[in-house]
C-alpha cells in the first residue's frame, strides 16, 4: 500500500512475520512513508500493510441488507441519499442516489476505500469488521 492511499482510521492488514496478520487501524501517517498503528507501540512502513477486501459478511455486520435480486446491496442513508453497493465482478459499485439521478457513483474494492467513500458523501459511520 502507499501512504497516500490512507486516511487516518483506516482500517487494513499488517502483516507481522511473528504473529501473522493482524487487522490495524491507522493512528498516524508521517512524511517518511512510515505509519503508526493502533495496537502497535511503533511505527510500521506501508510495504508492511495490505488492504482489507469489501465482502458480503462484512455489509451485513454494517447494517447493509441484501436486495431481492442479484447480490445489491443497500441501506445507509444520508440525509434524502440513498447509498449501495452493488457487485460487479471483483469490485463493488458504490452510489448515492437522491432519489431519480446518481449524484456518486465509484468503484471500490477494499474497505479503506468504502471509508473514503462514505467520507467523502458525508456519512458518518464507522465500519465493522
Amino acid at each position: 500500500m502507499k501512504a497516500a492511499d490512507l486516511m487516518l482510521d483506516d482500517w487494513c492488514i499488517y502483516k507481522d512475520m511473528q504473529l501473522g496478520d493482524r487487522v490495524v487501524k491507522v493512528k498516524a501517517i508521517y512524511p517518511n512513508k512510515k505509519i503508526e498503528a493502533f495496537g502497535k507501540n511503533f511505527s510500521v512502513t506501508t510495504d508492511e500493510l495490505t488492504p482489507i477486501p469489501i465482502t458480503e459478511d462484512m455489509l451485513k455486520k454494517n447494517g447493509l441488507k441484501r436486495v431481492e435480486y442479484g447480490v445489491e446491496f443497500g441501506n445507509y442513508k444520508s440525509k434524502d441519499s440513498k447509498i449501495k453497493l452493488i457487485k460487479d465482478f471483483n469490485n463493488w459499485i458504490f452510489k448515492v442516489n437522491d432519489g431519480i439521478y446518481d449524484i456518486m457513483r465509484c468503484e471500490i474494492t477494499y474497505v479503506h476505500e468504502l471509508q473514503h467513500a462514505l467520507y467523502l458523501a458525508k456519512i458518518d459511520k464507522k465500519i465493522k469488521l
